[in-house]
């Protein structure tokens, strides 16, 4: 669930915005520059709304402190003094919208729904451009990723559709832009869309755009994903939990090469290279019923395994040593190295989290270590990261009083899972919720990490 700040000094306003958005998004409320600055700087802020005259302090230089310490966010001013002149001065400043009192619910919807379209493009063309900054290559010298590599480099000039498949963690998307960037279509754009993270009810426009006027609250024509890939490449992450109805017209787009925006009667051509990832088994998936088996086997035509860590341990060192060097540059640290005792305990840990999570663990290492060379004395490794060893043939979950409800609903989604070898399907059948809300509560779950 993304996190939405309400920056306001009239609680009542803030009352009844919390109350509207709250099923939504993580609302976080301040009514005085303290509340402020104690929750910009505690929290991943994703949306914002802020007054203009927020008590003696100026709207448009909360602006700049919410951009400054996330790039990413997207920010909507709120005021009942508008003028043209503000207005501007606030898009200017980064602002995304501007809205008059007393706000329009609906209309407010509506502009968040544009705004996180929005927030998501912001985010990819952001990360795309720190990605051509730094080091691309793929950290590894095991024989299963000296077999990636080859794949990587044997099908990188090939114009056909590639499927990456591998747990969370692995470096899929990493996989994806060495594809594009690596490859005959690096002068093109290179787009990504979650598909996990679409509704259904917004896939179509999200992939294929649309005219304005094609429903409610379209009051601009559109691009979708394929027509802003055209020359380049669309990375459909995820793809095994795009919807049924979805897999229908993504399936006439790949074969057909074409596409028609919604609102629209002309087709039009695309010339796009789709890679496509996934950390479900989508065989199972189309025996299942849940994957339409010809797009399946249309995606399916250079399959590349990403193997998770614990079948790669040999590589943890070498990926260690490069994350160290990535915090020194992030943190502005200087460490040297890490214990040999230390490092063989990283070697035996079991990472359900994948590289993801040994990056996590060497980044909040590096931070917390107070010389050098990271040791035991630094951290209490032991005490802070035994959850992440796999227990075998514990079916049984012990939690702390006093244990937060938050935390105790991770730990056991996250062990269901582990206790079923990752089956999304039987974890959501035995702790009764759906399929999706597991999806949705993992995807959760990493972006805190």
């Amino acid at each position: 669930m993304k996190s939405l700040l309400i920056a306001d000094d009239e609680k009542s306003i803030c009352n009844v915005l919390k109350f509207a958005l709250e099923d939504e998004y993580n609302v976080f409320v301040a009514n005085n520059l303290a509340e402020f600055n104690n929750i910009v700087h505690s929290n991943q802020i994703d949306f914002a709304l802020v007054d203009l005259k927020f008590g003696s302090v100026n709207g448009l230089d909360l602006i700049k402190k919410i951009n400054m310490l996330n790039e990413y966010a997207i920010i909507i001013m709120i005021t009942a003094y508008g003028t043209i002149e503000t207005a501007i001065e606030a898009i200017k400043l980064g602002a995304y919208d501007y809205l008059l009192k007393p706000i329009d619910l609906d209309m407010l919807r509506e502009l968040l729904v544009e705004a996180n379209r929005y927030y998501i493009l912001k985010k990819n063309l952001l990360s795309e451009s720190s990605y051509l900054v730094d080091d691309t290559d793929i950290i590894g010298m095991s024989r299963k990723m000296k077999d990636v590599i080859e794949l990587i480099n044997r099908v990188k000039n090939l114009d056909v559709t590639v499927l990456i498949q591998g747990e969370t963690g692995t470096g899929k998307g990493l996989v994806a832009r060495e594809i594009h960037y690596k490859g005959l279509r690096k002068d093109g754009p290179f787009m990504v869309v979650n598909c996990g993270a679409i509704p259904e009810s917004l896939i179509e426009s999200e992939l294929f755009g649309y005219e304005k006027g094609a429903f409610t609250g379209a009051e601009k024509s559109k691009k979708g994903a394929f027509e802003l890939a055209n020359g380049g490449s669309l990375f459909l992450d995820e793809i095994g939990e795009m919807h049924l109805s979805g897999q229908v017209k993504l399936l006439r787009a790949i074969e057909e090469k074409k596409i028609t925006p919604l609102g629209s009667e002309k087709s039009i051509e695309v010339d796009t290279r789709i890679i496509a990832a996934t950390n479900r088994d989508l065989e199972q998936a189309v025996n299942e019923g849940k994957f339409r088996n010809d797009l399946f086997y249309r995606l399916n035509v250079l399959p590349i395994y990403l193997p998770p860590l614990r079948e790669r341990r040999e590589d943890i060192p070498l990926l260690v040593s490069y994350f160290i060097e990535k915090a020194n540059k992030m943190y502005d640290l200087n460490i040297k190295g890490i214990e040999e005792g230390v490092l063989d305990y990283l070697k035996n840990m079991y990472y359900r989290g994948n590289v993801r999570e040994l990056e996590n663990i060497i980044y909040r290492l590096c931070i917390l270590s107070d010389g050098e060379i990271i040791c035991y004395d630094d951290i209490n490794i032991k005490g802070s990261q035994d959850h992440t060893h796999k227990k075998e043939g514990s079916n049984y979950i012990s939690f702390q009083i006093g244990t937060k409800i938050e935390e105790a609903e991770k730990t056991l989604i996250l062990r269901t899972l582990e206790f079923v070898g990752g089956n999304k399907s039987k974890a959501a059948q035995m702790l009764g919720i759906s399929e999706r809300s597991i999806y949705y509560k993992i995807n959760d779950y990493l972006k805190r990490e």
